[in-house]
């Protein structure tokens, strides 16, 4: 009989220090809070955010990930208890090990752009819909409205807008997120 396991992965704020207790075997138990938010336009087309609380209780190894990386209102990556200011440079680093590259990185090599969600999560807008419909009826690609979508139309604007420096290397990394098409099929009419 095979097993099935499940996976969540909760982006949010925690909203306590985490609890860790030392058992007797030597492992350790971390308990936290992490707020997630919901952010969708009503009939009236005015922003409503809903605020989930979620408790986490993580064990062995993880706990002491959580013990080193998470604290009180810092935003976490809530399947590695890490900010995405952390996570990016946790790949800068993995990467230059992989290709033994002797440079030293810091999270300013990361270039985060932000500012592209400020109509929330999950919600699909007009920027969407027009990167989509570009990248589908010029190369055939299909993107997701929550996440390569919005990543896509953030780059269409920094080249439509020349906010890169010329002949700069661009590279879009499509990370999947098919399935959700179907899901947002009316917003994406």
């Amino acid at each position: 009989m095979s097993t099935l396991k499940n996976k969540v992965q909760l982006i949010g704020n925690v909203g306590n220090e985490p609890e860790i207790t030392n058992l007797e075997s030597g492992k350790k138990v971390a308990k936290f809070s992490i707020a997630t938010n919901e952010s969708y336009k009503d009939s009236n087309g005015e922003k409503v955010t809903n605020t989930q609380w979620h408790n986490i209780v993580a064990w062995g190894k993880i706990a002491e990930i959580v013990e080193k990386y998470v604290g009180k209102g810092k935003e976490k990556l809530g399947n590695v208890g890490i900010t995405l200011d952390e996570a990016v440079l946790e790949l800068l680093f993995e990467g230059q090990k992989a290709l033994g590259i002797e440079k030293t990185y810091s999270i300013e090599d990361a270039k985060l752009i932000r500012g592209y969600d400020s109509q929330g999560y999950g919600v699909v807008t007009s920027n969407e819909r027009h990167a989509i419909k570009e990248l589908a009826q010029n190369e055939g690609i299909l993107l997701d409205p929550v996440y390569s979508g919005r990543a896509f139309y953030g780059m269409l604007d920094h080249l439509e807008n020349k906010k890169l420096r010329n002949n700069a290397n661009v590279l879009f990394w499509h990370t999947g997120g098919l399935p959700a098409n179907f899901y947002y099929s009316k917003e994406l009419r």
